[in-house]
């Protein structure tokens, strides 16, 4: 990565004073209706099969003769698909036509590396030389470079490392975990030091230009918070995913500004004992997901779309050990008011497979294109596909 391009997704110099660089949001003044976008990354590979399962195939519980879960007990998708019983919130937004499932998901000569299929998800490229820059935030540079700048604000709400697809984005990052973090954690006296700082002179647009105007509106969103009781929402469950959803809503609720927030579940590298584990990962990713529709909505908080992926899905045998092992083609999912819902895709082809993995017929690039324009209004030349066709997730307007 670029050392502007890390300054710029960092904002290096807020972070080291303790503030949170947000952008405007606390206390925005503006009163354009919010849209957000919410990245859900399930790490590891999750295993599609037994999240969107089809129905009447002797073929797959052939080949999961343990896995394999009875039609009756999967929830209402399609005449051929159903969804693991463990996601009663997903089948019934499908129903509302808020949810899209989308089939086949991935690239061409599928990379079966967690770490290097995942750079190709982030980067929105498969060449190995050029993952310095990510999907999201090219386009928002290419954006601000034909728009001008924007108040969108970006968040990295997960455990770990900022995720490279908000490498090269204009846009400054906070990465927080809890609600406290939103307050200014310095000294008065650092607090003094700051005011003088970002008031002094310097060239319009440099590295330290964006970074003082980075600590200058984080500062500012700081004080806004002074006396003030943060809190997260109690509607909300209290695992890993659900505290991750409800701080989604608290800063969804606080500013009325675009946002886009990046949350993350692991644990889906089901290599052994699957049904211990995954049916339980599922339960958590399907609650989260009602309480923040539900949490949000349309009609008082603006638009919410949500896109759930992985870095590849698993191969369609089980292995000895009653789990899967690193595969191709994976499901995707995506909510939001805007969309016509329903299968996108195709269904789940276990007649065509491609050395024993779900056979990739949709460009994951396609998903991020149609995805960033119905979310946020931004078409992305760089993410138009390689393969395959447009799906159409937009209902007609």
């Amino acid at each position: 990565m670029e050392r502007r391009d890390f300054l710029r997704s960092n904002a290096a110099m807020a972070l080291a004073f303790g503030l949170a660089p947000a952008g405007r949001f606390f206390g925005s003044e503006s009163l354009a209706p919010s849209r957000r976008l919410i990245l859900v990354e399930l790490t590891g590979g999750n295993d599609s099969l037994s999240m969107i399962v089809p129905k009447k195939s002797p073929l797959l519980h052939k080949l999961r003769p343990t896995l394999a879960l009875p039609d009756q007990q999967l929830l209402p998708l399609s005449q051929s698909l159903g969804f693991h019983p463990n996601m009663p919130s997903c089948s019934s937004l499908l129903k509302k036509k808020q949810l899209a499932v989308i089939n086949h998901v991935g690239y061409q000569h599928p990379n079966r590396s967690h770490f290097l299929s995942m750079d190709f998800w982030h980067s929105g490229g498969t060449d190995e030389k050029k993952l310095n820059v990510g999907w999201l935030g090219k386009a928002l540079s290419d954006q601000a470079q034909k728009r001008g700048s924007s108040s969108l604000s970006l968040f990295h709400l997960a455990d770990g490392p900022m995720p490279l697809c908000f490498a090269g984005s204009p846009h400054p990052v906070l990465s927080m975990r809890d609600p406290r973090d939103l307050k200014f954690s310095g000294e008065k006296d650092s607090r003094t030091l700051l005011r003088a700082l970002v008031g002094q002179k310097r060239k319009k647009d440099s590295d330290i230009d964006f970074l003082l105007r980075s600590t200058e509106e984080a500062l500012s969103s700081s004080e806004k918070l002074e006396g003030k009781k943060v809190r997260t929402d109690k509607a909300f469950s209290q695992d890993a995913f659900g505290k991750q959803m409800a701080l989604v809503s608290l800063l969804a609720k606080a500013s009325p500004g675009d946002q886009v927030l990046f949350t993350r579940i692991t644990g889906f590298d089901t290599h052994s004992a699957q049904r211990s584990s995954q049916p339980a990962l599922l339960a958590s990713l399907d609650r989260g997901l009602g309480q923040i529709m539900k949490a949000l909505d349309h009609k008082k908080f603006g638009s919410t779309t949500i896109l759930v992926y992985s870095e590849f899905g698993r191969r369609v045998q089980e292995n000895a050990s009653k789990g899967t092992d690193h595969g191709a083609g994976g499901s995707v999912l995506v909510l939001g008011s805007w969309l016509k819902g329903g299968v996108f895709g195709g269904n789940m082809d276990l007649d065509n497979l491609l050395d024993g993995d779900l056979r990739p017929k949709v460009d994951f690039r396609t998903v991020y294109h149609e995805v960033l324009e119905g979310s946020l209004g931004i078409r992305a030349k760089h993410l138009e596909a390689t393969f395959g066709s447009k799906l159409g997730l937009a209902r007609t307007r």
